[in-house]
Formats: C-alpha cells, structure tokens, sequence
C-alpha cells in the first residue's frame, strides 16, 4: 500500500471451515490500509477476496490447501459473504469464486449467494 496507494489488493483463500473469519479478518485489514476515493466520493479501487472451492482452480492456491478444501464454492461464498454483510464490510470487498464453474447455473447460483465475479 506504501508503494502505491491506489492499487487494489487481493487475497486468495481456499473454502474452509470458519472462511467466513477468515474472510472477515482479510476485509478488516483490507478497510484499516484505507480506501482512497476520488473527488466525486467514488473509490480508485475495488479490493477482493478470491474464494476457491474443492474442485480446483487456477492453480495459484497451494496444493495443500486444495485438497484440504472440505467446502464447495458455493459454501464458502455463503459462510464468507454472511460475516462480511453481519459487519457491514461486505461493501468493501468483492468476492470473486475460482474454478470449477462449469454452467450458467454455476454462476447463478454463486451471484445470488454474494459473489460479484
């Protein structure tokens, strides 16, 4: 954040059990290194927490982790998007699902359960 203070941050977690204090102490330091905005109050920036489920993803989440992973996507992004809305910092962070999305009713269900992409 010191190098450049309008770059947007973010920060992979694999779909575990407690995701969503995870996920809320991601969003809370996240707001705590602030949010530059512009002069119309709109921020640079959108911060995210990229979520990845049991079935794989990009690759970029230890190996570890992935075969750890004991939720789906869908699990994770519900656990992790009720805490963030429980604190109100779900405005501060998008969720965005990694990996296997494999129908538009994929995307759908994931969009309604609090991911943005």
């Amino acid at each position: 954040r010191r190098a450049n203070p309008y770059a947007a941050i973010s920060v992979k977690l694999a779909s575990t059990e407690g995701i969503g204090t995870v996920a809320l102490g991601v969003a809370k330091a996240l707001h705590a290194a602030g949010n530059p905005l512009r002069r119309d109050g709109v921020p640079y920036y959108r911060n995210a927490i990229y979520i990845q489920g049991k079935g794989g993803g990009s690759g970029n989440t230890p190996l570890a982790s992935q075969q750890g992973a004991a939720l789906s996507a869908e699990e994770g992004v519900a656990e992790a998007y009720q805490a963030l809305a429980s604190s109100g910092l779900h405005r501060y962070v998008d969720i965005i699902v990694d990996g296997q999305l494999r129908s538009p009713k994929d995307v759908v269900i994931l969009a309604i359960l609090g991911a943005k992409r």
